[in-house]
């Protein structure tokens, strides 16, 4: 059979309408349930995280660009979440992975797009502890 595949501007016109899909409200969010990420995960079977400190992130790709391994991409800058230990009677997590969630319009609610899992749970326990996240999405195959 005869390979299909996107072109290298191909690769960059979907990744540039990814970007402007994702830029328009999705957010990302963590939780914290160890489960599996699968196709058929809906936003009801993850238990968002609640460590102090703790919101959605906003999506903000950057520009697309042609990546020598993956080919089309855009990069999210980079997003953080610091555990905040000054609260009265802090709330801590072990974060088992995040999501992308395309918001609901009332009366609809949001769903989840995307899901990844962690290859370790990565604590939010004390001051200091930290999770920095980079979303990388790829299209197409390496340029040539």
């Amino acid at each position: 059979m005869s390979a299909f595949l996107f072109t290298n501007q191909g690769a960059l016109d979907l990744a540039a309408r990814e970007r402007t899909v994702l830029n328009g409200g999705y957010e990302l969010l963590l939780f914290k349930n160890d489960i599996a990420a699968v196709p058929g995960l809906t936003l009801a079977d993850l238990v968002e995280c609640d460590f102090s400190g703790y919101a959605r992130m906003p999506i903000d790709l950057l520009l697309p660009y042609l990546d020598p391994i993956t080919g089309g991409a855009s990069c999210q800058q980079l997003a953080q979440w610091n555990f905040d230990g000054t609260a009265p009677t802090p709330v801590l997590n072990s974060v088992y992975g995040f999501g992308v969630v395309k918001p609901g319009v009332s009366p609809a609610p949001d769903t989840l797009e995307q899901v990844a899992s962690f290859d370790a749970p990565v604590p939010m326990v004390q001051a200091g502890d930290s999770l920095p996240l980079t979303l990388l999405e790829n299209y197409g195959a390496p340029p040539q």
